[in-house]
């Protein structure tokens, strides 16, 4: 892999930590350990984003126990861009196994016309609180996830916008944007289920692009 490429796969990553700002955040021997209050694995995991140079077995057992610390369980994120073959032998030898796989898209934004609607069609956009309680209601969220969520939200610093698509007065669709530096984030993009097909979170994405 190009070098140039591989620090363009490290800004995406971690462009998406500061999009999903953990509640402590450090790095330390090519990991980068993310701890909130166990909600999503991004949020809660040891990345492994460079060479691993330490033991590899001591470091397991240290990332361990600093999980257990936290009443956490320990998961480990390994990244395409970023193979380390031996050390997740390491881990399979300790029975660790791959769960979840997550699968990231980019391109270049070219110029974005805004599209026209119809007039019983509006976008709005809110505050995160606001847009949060929508954002629940569409995706039917369980209550118990519902903190912890907005908690992580709340600690964004980057520029956000987050919006809403309303029919007729109904709010139907939802998205939150995130800007770190010259990249934009997309995330939360849902549509209630007797709405879909209809191109509404193709509008938000074009509204946000714009």
């Amino acid at each position: 892999m190009r070098n140039q490429d591989l620090l363009q796969y490290k800004s995406l990553e971690f462009a998406a930590f500061s999009a999903w700002p953990a509640k402590e955040q450090f790095e330390r021997s090519g990991i980068v350990y993310r701890i909130s209050s166990g909600y999503t694995k991004r949020a809660n995991s040891a990345n492994i984003i460079g060479a691993i140079n330490s033991d590899s077995t001591q470091l397991i057992k240290n990332t361990e126990q600093l999980f257990a610390d936290k009443e956490l369980p320990c998961i480990f994120r390994t990244l395409s861009f970023s193979p380390q073959f031996e050390f997740e032998q390491h881990l399979k030898a300790k029975q660790y196994q791959n769960v979840n796989l997550s699968c990231v898209l980019s391109k270049k934004l070219q110029a974005v016309t805004q599209p026209v609607m119809p007039a019983h069609i509006k976008i709005e956009i809110l505050t995160i609180s606001e847009w949060f309680e929508y954002f629940c209601m569409l995706n039917k969220q369980d209550d118990k996830l519902m903190q912890g969520h907005l908690d992580i939200l709340l600690r964004i610093k980057d520029l956000c916008s987050a919006m809403v698509l309303r029919v007729k007065g109904e709010v139907v669709a939802c998205v939150l944007g995130v800007i770190h530096e010259d990249l934009l984030g997309i995330f939360d993009l849902y549509s209630a289920e007797h709405v879909r097909g209809k191109g509404y979170a193709n509008m938000l994405i074009q509204a946000l692009c714009n």
